[in-house]
């Protein structure tokens, strides 16, 4: 027997010849023959039937059937071995539908025509559940069921009940905006355009957030997904709007930053297994050690600005000069950047991220480190990633703050929380929590030490703060951003302006807590005041809610820099 034969043995799909869905029935004889309604074979169909009585032998009628019938009636003609069990009879797998000699049925399959693939396969589940066989040595019938088979139409039974479930339940909210249009003082095309858009937004958020019942346990069989999501370059190009005069070169440039932070969020994730985690062998300018994967995220953002063809100049934390851009691939805008903070704890599996702000290059300004050292207040936008349990990206603009999810089965970051805000004091939501590293309280200023006691040993019924610290600024900022609190990182004695860099961390920092609602300060001014003189430079720094940051500074017009705590 032939191996086109022997893939034959599985059951013979149906076909589609004339434009309909056929299936053949299966019957236990040795052969079967389909007779298609052609009355010019009425003969040729006759004499195989003849062919098929005289003869037992598989091989002398396989000569046969080739020699006599045409290459038509090759296709509909499938061979059974009498060796082969039902169950193998009726089995159908994927090679049995690409082997299929049925030339119909595979270009069906290529034309990838999915309703009408499935309407075949509901038809062999239907016919097939309900097929019975009897045996030769029995005279009572038995239904035979294909656990397969059976297993198909039970799905196909309850992607159709939840569906109709789902549009039940859409055509029910529907119904109920209509009749709340109708009891309305206005009628609905005399109603405001903001109220109805409003109302129709509502409904079509409640019925994305409220997946349909299901009447069986399998509610994963109908996966919803927000076709009305909001990417980062949908959001950016949206707010583009606003500006008429535009170019959109920021756009681009925030797409190269999103590849390279999505670049480091894949190597932090499988930076164990790559072996990255350790000493790169070297420190960095600001006298840290370089991990592995700094000097790897570093790369990552130089090359995807670069290639960018948006920037002018960068500055980054792990370079002791400033990045110059070739004169071919110059742009218009400036940014500093921190592309692994907090990379001393990457060992132990802390969560990190990457910090970064642009700017815009002055007019009539030619020198690269003149346009480097700007301050907050020119801020074009500022953002950080989170690397934790998810990568997070919050980006702040002139607009305000948003939030966005990294979607690992897409590749794109997801609007997840628009417009954040820090929470006031009592809002709900709302932590009592101070972040600061107090295992340097020897070395504190009598400032930073009278406020802390002010928050452990409050005056009266009041609740003392919680202290939270994980040591990567991100995340501190990231937990101050979303619960409320301060975050602070003063001088010491032993660095009297701090270790946080201004220009890649203070100030992109700042920018996104003030956009949000809150404050900063090094003590005595706003942190986006602060005129940079060098790449470098650093400044403590102190984020979070208005309140706290007021109360910080009111201790340091007390205590003055430089007066310390310990003498």
């Amino acid at each position: 027997m032939t191996s086109q034969e022997q893939s034959n043995q599985s059951l013979h799909v149906p076909s589609t010849h004339s434009g309909r869905i056929r299936s053949h029935s299966l019957k236990p004889q040795h052969s079967r023959l389909d007779y298609a309604r052609r009355k010019s074979a009425a003969d040729i169909s006759q004499s195989m039937i003849s062919c098929l009585e005289a003869t037992r032998d598989i091989d002398e009628l396989e000569k046969s059937t080739r020699a006599t019938s045409p290459s038509w009636l090759k296709r509909r003609f499938t061979l059974f071995s009498l060796e082969k069990t039902i169950f193998e009879k009726r089995r159908m797998t994927s090679d049995c539908l690409y082997n299929s000699n049925d030339k119909a049925t595979v270009n069906l399959l290529k034309q990838k025509r999915p309703s009408a693939i499935a309407h075949m396969l509901e038809s062999f589940v239907r016919r097939l559940s309900s097929r019975k066989k009897k045996h030769h040595h029995e005279e009572e019938d038995e239904t035979i069921i294909d656990p397969v088979y059976e297993t198909l139409r039970m799905a196909a039974e309850t992607r159709k009940r939840t569906i109709a479930n789902y549009l039940q339940q859409r055509q029910e909210l529907l119904n109920k905006q209509a009749s709340l249009n109708s009891q309305g003082s206005l009628e609905p095309d005399t109603q405001p355009v903001s109220s109805r858009a409003t109302r129709q937004s509502d409904i079509n958020s409640s019925v994305r957030s409220k997946p349909p019942p299901s009447a069986s346990a399998s509610s994963s069989d109908l996966n919803l997904m927000d076709t009305d999501c909001c990417t980062v370059t949908s959001f950016v190009l949206e707010q583009k709007k606003k500006y008429p005069g535009a170019t959109g070169e920021l756009t681009i440039l925030l797409n190269a930053l999103l590849t390279a932070i999505k670049a480091c969020a894949a190597a932090v994730r499988k930076a164990g297994i790559a072996k990255l985690y350790g000493l790169a062998g070297s420190s960095n300018t600001t006298g840290d050690d370089q991990k592995k994967l700094d000097v790897l995220a570093n790369e990552l953002f130089i090359n995807m600005l670069k290639s960018s063809y948006t920037v002018y100049v960068m500055a980054s934390e792990e370079n002791e000069n400033m990045i110059e851009v070739e004169i071919s691939r110059q742009g218009k805008y400036i940014i500093c950047f921190d592309p692994l903070d907090g990379s001393s704890n990457i060992d132990c599996l802390v969560t990190i991220g990457s910090i970064f702000g642009i700017w815009k290059k002055p007019d009539h300004v030619t020198n690269p480190m003149d346009c480097i050292l700007q301050n907050g207040e020119h801020l074009r936008c500022a953002g950080y990633a989170v690397y934790g349990s998810a990568c997070m990206l919050v980006l702040a603009t002139r607009e305000g703050v948003n939030g966005f999810t990294l979607d690992p089965s897409i590749g794109e970051f997801i609007l997840t929380a628009p417009n954040m805000q820090i929470p006031k004091q009592g809002e709900k939501g709302s932590q009592k929590i101070y972040s600061i590293n107090e295992g340097y309280a020897k070395y504190w200023d009598k400032a930073t030490t009278e406020y802390v006691k002010s928050k452990k040993f409050p005056e009266g019924k009041e609740k003392p703060f919680a202290n939270r610290y994980v040591g990567s600024m991100v995340a501190d900022v990231h937990r101050t951003l979303l619960y409320g609190g301060i975050f602070l990182y003063p001088g010491s004695k032993e660095a009297k302006d701090g270790k946080i860099r201004l220009l890649y961390e203070s100030i992109p920092m700042a920018y996104i807590v003030e956009k949000a609602g809150g404050a900063s300060s090094d003590g005595q001014h706003s942190i986006l005041t602060i005129q940079p003189k060098c790449i470098h430079q650093r400044s403590p720094v102190f984020l979070g809610q208005k309140e706290e940051i007021e109360k910080i500074e009111q201790f340091y017009q007390q205590y003055p820099r430089g007066t310390w705590a310990h003498e």
